[in-house]
């Protein structure tokens, strides 16, 4: 073992397994070690018993291992722990009660999580993580075509299938309220997405969805996150009386033909249409008094836009580069 102290008071110790170096932070006044680095030229890597904590991203990019043995004493997974290994499964134990977000991402073989029968936190079924307390999915194993979200689940967790090539379609419940960011980020295969009672979609959730062709936004949407349907193959873009905060989050749609914003949009971002390549309609509802910077730039397809009266300014370059010929105005 190596001990040292760092610039924040808290103790660094290290050891060294069979093919592998442990890099701990003792916490301050408590009996416990974080993992905060794993060196692993093995495929099978053990964590040490008394692990209490492992930080975040501290396996991360380990891509020889396929093999993880996490200790009883474990309660803690960071964020993006495990990512871009090559795990083939999980097995959770009984104490844990934190599983951060990205935490399997980039593991492409990652075919089964596995729980310990008196762990009280979480459940699993069918390849799926739910965090219990927060009603949240907070895993989802690679191999997933067709995710049938379980009932009760309020929010997808950020980065859940983050570049996953084989989820086709999403079918979420009534009671999935949060889509979470990067959740769905470049899933070239995803063609199906049912969200009834979504109220938030965060950031870049669908980000590159290239086969998505259409979605059904529920009434109960409130806000469209930046980048949520950049790059995807939305055709239409009919976004429902209620919404009021739309980020830029449909940049580059090249499939995209129409689209519309309701009277309740008090936020939206700019460039929310920025080079749609075969945009030719939109439709800006009644009540809404600003056109964003730069929203229509570059749609050199635009030939529609309807003007509310309730309009009070345009944004800068809202519409450079597009080829906008009528224009519905008011007297």
């Amino acid at each position: 073992y190596l001990v040292n102290t760092d610039a924040f008071g808290m103790a660094r110790t290290s050891t060294r397994e069979t093919g592998a170096e442990f890099q701990f932070a003792l916490q301050p006044g408590a009996n416990y070690a974080i993992l905060f680095k794993c060196l692993s030229t093995a495929e099978e890597v053990t964590i040490p018993d008394g692990t209490v904590k492992i930080a975040p991203y501290a396996l991360s990019n380990s891509t020889k291992v396929k093999k993880i043995n996490l200790p009883e004493s474990l309660k803690e997974i960071g964020n993006f722990a495990f990512r871009s290994c090559n795990l083939q499964d999980i097995t959770l134990g009984k104490n844990l009660t934190t599983l951060g977000y990205g935490v399997f991402q980039g593991n492409a073989s990652f075919n089964a999580i596995n729980l310990d029968a008196a762990n009280t936190a979480f459940t699993v079924s069918n390849g799926m993580l739910v965090h219990k307390a927060s009603k949240t999915l907070v895993a989802v194993t690679a191999n997933t075509k067709e995710l049938s979200v379980p009932a009760g689940v309020e929010t997808i967790a950020p980065y859940l299938l983050y570049a996953n090539k084989n989820i086709t379609k999403l079918d979420a419940p009534q009671s999935t309220k949060t889509v979470g960011e990067y959740a769905f980020y470049i899933c070239p295969s995803l063609a199906q997405v049912q969200i009834p009672g979504a109220v938030t979609l965060e950031s870049s959730s669908f980000w590159h969805a290239v086969k998505l062709q259409s979605i059904n936004f529920p009434s109960s949407l409130r806000t469209i996150g930046p980048y949520s349907f950049c790059g995807s193959g939305l055709k239409e873009a009919i976004i429902p009386e209620g919404v009021d905060s739309i980020g830029a989050a449909f940049q580059r749609c090249d499939s995209l033909l129409k689209a519309s914003t309701p009277s309740t949009a008090t936020k939206m971002g700019d460039v929310m249409f920025f080079e749609c390549a075969v945009l030719g309609e939109i439709n800006v509802a009644e009540g809404v008094t600003y056109i964003p910077d730069n929203m229509a730039y570059g749609c050199t397809k635009l030939y529609f836009f309807t003007f509310p009266k309730s309009l009070k300014r345009i944004g800068k370059g809202a519409f450079s580069f597009s080829w906008l010929q009528e224009a519905n105005l008011w007297e």
